[in-house]
This record gives structure tokens, sequence and C-alpha cells, in this order.
């Protein structure tokens, strides 16, 4: 069939297919997604001669948004409203003549643009897989006459290839973050390795260990071990809220201004209250951090400041008894102004234990859900104290792990423990 002899209808079928191809190659070169969109919207426009062509995506709550709007009005319909729902809750093509005489349009997108709709063409963007993505809603065919089955079946085609284009791109898009993200992580780990202490100081008549497990490759534990005046030793473990680069990045600020700190206050509460102060402005609303300073003296000497954090647990062997230290004060970042105190702990005996953990460990869960807890952490403490402060790490990390089965660690860990020669 020679040009001269196809019928307009064939013309305009050709012209359309052609116009779907061109749009579908143009569609495989866009990598982001505002771009993608905008594409879309004006292949519809154009393929089936519309006045106006919006595109709704479907959120995850099941409404819709118009992330693309000719009219530039975003509008967001709650899920099954209006045509635009109803396409999107049955995957069904649905073209109306006469807008105002079907029951079901609903007004109110026309009351608040201010923009009369005559016909409406709207259909599903369906993935492969055969989800729904979104609509594309097509209004006011120009020449004032309703859309045609040709103009639904084009529209279904680029309905078709939208979907796949907007599949494709959020699977790039995912690669993408996914990317950026673990590279993140592996930045604030080598962060958080080099922010432990390379060695533990010795002090006489002391044994200290060591053990910390990341719930992800990167967490907001620390701590450290800092000489004290009069040879004495401060234990610190510190808990951020959250796990990966932001709750590195605060935990490397509270480490730096304890260093910083520790060298001009000697008091242990003292030195709290000022890294509150100066730690407070960095801590977000909806973050926090736990503290816990536990100085322990050549002598046996010992005394605590807790902010927020679980207070030490100090096993005596000799009366087979655990101290019984509950006090604690606020968080860090609640108020710069909030006042810590110094709790005294009885002066310690050889082989008496102190273990300072994060909640991590009280709180690794079972398969099914059960929370090891505080019992099974004084059990596992109490089973390895004849092997001292490594025995003990050893003895509380496979319990937790054989609680958990090391299926999932929804905090990290992190213990620190002295054990009095």
């Amino acid at each position: 069939m020679s040009r001269d002899t196809m019928t307009p209808t064939v013309e305009k079928k050709l012209q359309d297919l052609r116009t779907l191809l061109e749009v579908a190659q143009a569609m495989t070169g866009v990598r982001q997604l505002q771009p993608l969109l905008e594409l879309i919207v004006a292949s519809a426009t154009r393929l089936v001669d519309a006045d106006r062509t919006s595109l709704f995506l479907l959120e995850p709550d099941g409404s819709l948004w118009t992330r693309v709007a000719q009219d530039s009005t975003d509008i967001r319909l709650p899920p099954g409203f209006g045509i635009a729902g109803l396409v999107a809750r049955t995957g069904e093509t649905v073209a109306i003549a006469d807008a105002y005489e079907d029951p079901r349009f609903s007004h109110d997108v026309d009351l608040k643009t201010g923009y009369r709709t005559r016909s409406i063409l709207c259909v599903p963007l369906v993935t492969p897989s055969g989800n729904v993505v979104g609509v594309i809603e097509a209004m006011n065919k120009k020449g004032d006459v309703p859309f045609d089955a040709d103009d639904e079946e084009s529209l279904r085609a680029l309905g078709s290839h939208a979907a796949l284009a907007l599949e494709t791109q959020r699977l790039l898009d995912g690669e993408l973050k996914r990317e950026r993200m673990e590279s993140e992580i592996e930045l604030a780990r080598k962060i958080q390795e080099n922010l432990r202490p390379r060695s533990l100081p010795e002090l006489p008549g002391l044994r200290l260990a060591a053990w910390q497990e990341t719930a992800e490759k990167t967490g907001g534990d620390y701590y450290d071990v800092m000489e004290a005046p009069l040879g004495s030793l401060d234990l610190l473990v510190c808990d951020v809220s959250g796990h990966g680069l932001a709750s590195t990045v605060l935990m490397s600020a509270a480490r730096a201004y304890l260093r910083a700190l520790h060298l001009v206050e000697s008091n242990p509460w003292k030195l709290v209250e000022k890294l509150n102060r100066l730690i407070s402005p960095d801590i977000p609303d909806d973050a926090f951090a736990t503290l816990v300073v536990c100085r322990i003296g050549p002598g046996g000497e010992a005394c605590y400041v807790s902010a927020g954090h679980l207070p030490p647990l100090v096993y005596r062997p000799r009366e087979k008894a655990f101290d019984q230290l509950e006090e604690t004060d606020l968080v860090l970042g609640f108020s710069p102004s909030t006042t810590f105190r110094a709790h005294q702990i009885d002066p310690l005996e050889p082989g008496d234990l102190v273990v300072l953990a994060t909640d991590g460990l009280y709180e690794a869960a079972s398969p099914s859900g059960v929370l090891w807890g505080l019992d099974a952490v004084k059990e596992a403490i109490v089973a390895a104290a004849h092997e001292g402060a490594h025995g003990v790490i050893e003895s509380l990390r496979a319990g937790v792990f054989g609680h958990s089965e090391k299926l999932y660690l929804a905090d990290d860990i992190t213990l620190l423990v002295a054990e009095k020669l």
C-alpha cells in the first residue's frame, strides 16, 4: 500500500506506532526519574491528542501522587479516590466520554485546580511482573470529542513501555543507593576501627578485656580506657542510637571531646557534664547517646558515672553475688544543663569483676523474638568468673550468639571487663 492510497485511519495508526517506537527508544536512554516522567507525560499527550495529561505514581500506602502534571498542580489522592484511584486499584483502563455525567468521577480536583474536565482516558502502568506502579490520565481530547478505541490501545501500549522504564529506573536507582550506602558503611567502618583502642593499658592489680560486635558493618558503640589521676584508670562505654555513618560520626565526636576533656578534668562527673554541654548541639532531636564511666584505682577503690547507661555489673565471686547498682542520670543531649553524679562502688577484692556493656547484649533476640535478658547475662558471668576477664568475655560472646543463633543482631554489642587481681 502506497502512502497515496492509505486511509487517514491507517496513516494515524502508523504514525502512532512510530511515536511509540521513538518514545520507547528514548525511555531506554533516560537514567533519572524526573526527566523520565516528563518524557512519558509529554509523549502521552501527543499520542492521544489530549489537552493535558497527569502521571500518578502509586505510593506504598496506596495513595497516588502526581509527580508530573502539565498544569503544575501537585495532587495527592487517597487510596481508591477518583478515576485514577479506581484504575490503580483494579488495574483496568477507564474511558469516560462525559466526566460530569459519570458517578465515578470526583469534582474535587476540578474545584481545586479550576480546570473543567470533559473526557478522560486513564490507563494503569503495569510492570511485566503484574504490579501496578501508577496511572496515566489523559483529559479532554482535542476537538471536543471522546477518546476512542485507538487512543485506548495506544495509551495502553505507552503505559506498558512506561511501566517497564520506571521499573528499570527504580532498580538502577536502588543499585546506586546500595553502592553509595556500602561506600558510606565502609568509610564508617574504617573510622570506627581507627577509634578503637589499639591496646588496653595495664594497671598493676587489674586485667582488662574487651569485645565489640556491630549490628551492621558499623555502629554507634564506642569504648575506651584512659589513665586517670593517682594511678587510676577510667573505663568508658558509649552507645549512640542508630547505626551507619551518622552514628559513627556522632560517636567519633564524643570520643574526640572525651579525649580532650580528660586531659584537663580530673573529676569523672564533671567530665561527663562538660561532655554533655559540648555534644548536646550535635545530637539530633530523634537521637540520643548514653555513656558510663567507671574509675578504678590501684587499690581497688571504684566509682561510676552514668548518663542514661546501664550501671556496671560488679560480681563478687567470694560472696557469689552482684552489687546492686541501679542509679543513673539522664542521657547525653537531653539538656545541656543536666547535672551528673559519681556513685561509689565498694572496694574491689581479688577476683572481683566489673562488666560494662551496651544494651545490645541484653536485648539480643532469639529467632522467636525472646530477649537474652539480664538474668542470662549474669549467669554467663558467674559461669566463667573463675576464668577471669577474658573467660567472661568468651562466655558472654558464646552465650549471646547461642541465644540469637547469630542470625541477626538488632543492636551493636560492646563489652569491657575489668578483673581485680
